[in-house]
């Protein structure tokens, strides 16, 4: 079955930026007060989970490193990790990440949040095609989240990303209690060192500056088909949980919808996909090489869609003559 949902579903799992920063200044907890009721109610609650891990070494050294893949929305209140996960965090010294989420200053936030609304005279209404610019009024204003002004200042990126805070909070999911933010502020309380693989500029200037067009098609199908965005964040969710390679490989590898896209559009798409994943991959396994030459005996977390698949880290490692094997079977 076609997806016409892959673009949003992957990026909790894909990329570690998750709305650091607001371009139009509005952060979305609106139910965080009935989350924090529910996470309260069953928070004796723990389901005991498998997510996705590799060890990693090599013929002629004696250094171990650990492949882990992450999600970047979760709900950690209610799970728990098990003792494979835990074993390798306690064995290793470096904890290395998508990005440095401990360390990010308030001008890298200023700069996004500038670079996410309009400066050169053009607005919204300028980068949408009609249909498309007539839904986010009729969806932000109808449901009291924002002017029509407000909108006007703000680029599709932006909106997108505004859209995906609601499918997760309709998820019952939250880039706060996400693993990069959980592992980072428990590894720093431990001592351990943080490394970054990639920072926070470099996700935000490839995020932003894909074409309005792609943008626009994730935004029109938000708001037309919330329920299946919901339902593809929570197959996705529940897939992280039990580290079923198969589910991650089939939600990444899905078709998309090409019934209204043009062959310029399918070609976008494709080039959105060697960007987010099949280039990022190889410079990821970059960085994993160089830890590891380094006798750096590292947990490297980075989202699970980067792990899986023929293009994935862990088949790269294994190309480069590494011995990866999965552990939380």
């Amino acid at each position: 079955m076609k997806n016409k949902n892959k673009l949003i579903s992957l990026i909790v799992i894909l990329i570690g930026v998750l709305l650091i920063g607001s371009g139009i200044g509005y952060h979305v907890f609106i139910n965080n007060d009935k989350k924090e009721e529910n996470n309260q109610q069953e928070k004796t609650k723990k389901e005991k989970i498998t997510p996705l891990m590799y060890e990693v070494t090599k013929e002629g050294s004696t250094n171990k490193m650990y492949l882990f893949g992450s999600i970047h929305v979760a709900d950690l209140s209610k799970v728990e990790f098990p003792q494979y996960f835990e074993d390798a965090y306690k064995n290793s010294s470096y904890l290395a990440f998508e990005i440095d989420m401990l360390n990010i200053s308030q001008e890298e936030l200023k700069r996004e949040q500038e670079a996410s609304k309009y400066s050169d005279g053009t607005t919204l209404k300028d980068h949408l095609s009609e249909e498309a610019y007539k839904k986010v009024v009729d969806y932000f204003t109808k449901n009291g989240i924002l002017t029509e002004d407000l909108l006007a200042q703000v680029k599709p990126f932006s909106i997108s990303q505004l859209l995906e805070q609601f499918t997760y909070l309709e998820a019952n999911l939250s880039p706060q209690e996400g693993i990069d933010l959980y592992l980072s502020t428990r590894a720093s309380n431990d001592k351990k060192t943080l490394l970054a693989v990639e920072t926070l500029e470099f996700q935000f200037d490839l995020l932003a500056n894909f074409p309005d067009r792609i943008y626009e098609l994730s935004i029109v199908d938000m708001i037309d088909n919330p329920d299946e965005s919901v339902a593809t964040l929570k197959e996705l969710y529940s897939a992280w949980k039990k580290g079923d390679v198969d589910i991650i490989n089939k939600i990444e590898n899905e078709e998309f919808d090409e019934t209204n896209l043009s062959e310029s559009d399918i070609q976008m798409i494709n080039d959105y996909n060697k960007k987010m994943i099949i280039d990022r991959n190889v410079n990821m396994t970059d960085k994993f090489e160089e830890y590891f030459n380094n006798d750096y005996n590292t947990l490297f977390t980075v989202g699970t869609a980067h792990l899986v698949g023929d293009n994935g880290i862990a088949n790269l490692l294994t190309q480069r003559g590494y011995t990866v094997k999965q552990i939380n079977k």
